[in-house]
């Protein structure tokens, strides 16, 4: 997915760290469902009203020190660094501060320093050229947030036209 796709998507944009993880079941009429729970902490605010601490639920179970998830779940683990494109987790409500990413690995984009550590640098999931597999790209943080304060902005105009 592109950042545009991501925000438009998400109803907050995050950078965090993750900073545990459990697991549960959340029983519906439907079923049983395993998640696990990434418990973040908020490090920057990119867009919408971030809780400082608050929980990522993505479909999967911990067995033993195995985390067991979808193929296409994020690698988060306890220290992980990512911005994160979240959306109130369904079925959850009254509960506060549960989340769930926006098209999964796509939403969580692994936080690297660069060589100098002076810059915050972002790796975006990129599609090859043709469609055929997926190749990543590094970019700049700042560059980052710029791009979704523009979609976010472009959002507010969309929705006051008639």
């Amino acid at each position: 997915m592109s950042v545009n796709e991501l925000t438009r998507g998400a109803t907050l944009v995050a950078r965090a760290e993750i900073v545990g993880v459990s697991s549960t079941v959340v029983e519906t009429p439907q079923g049983k469902f395993p998640f696990i729970l990434y418990q973040a902490r908020l490090k920057a605010a990119i867009s919408g009203a971030c809780p400082q601490n608050f929980v990522v639920r993505v479909p999967g179970l911990i067995a033993g020190n195995t985390i067991i998830a979808l193929p296409d779940a994020p690698a988060l683990s306890k220290g992980t660094d990512a911005v994160l494109f979240l959306r109130p987790a369904f079925g959850t409500a009254p509960v506060s501060n549960v989340y769930e990413l926006v098209s999964l690995s796509s939403g969580a984009l692994p936080v690297i320093a660069a060589a100098g550590g002076d810059e915050i640098i972002v790796v975006l999931p990129v599609q090859a050229p043709g469609g055929e597999g997926r190749g990543r790209i590094k970019v700049k943080l700042k560059d980052l947030a710029t791009e979704v304060k523009v979609v976010r902005e472009n959002q507010r105009r969309e929705e006051k036209k008639p």
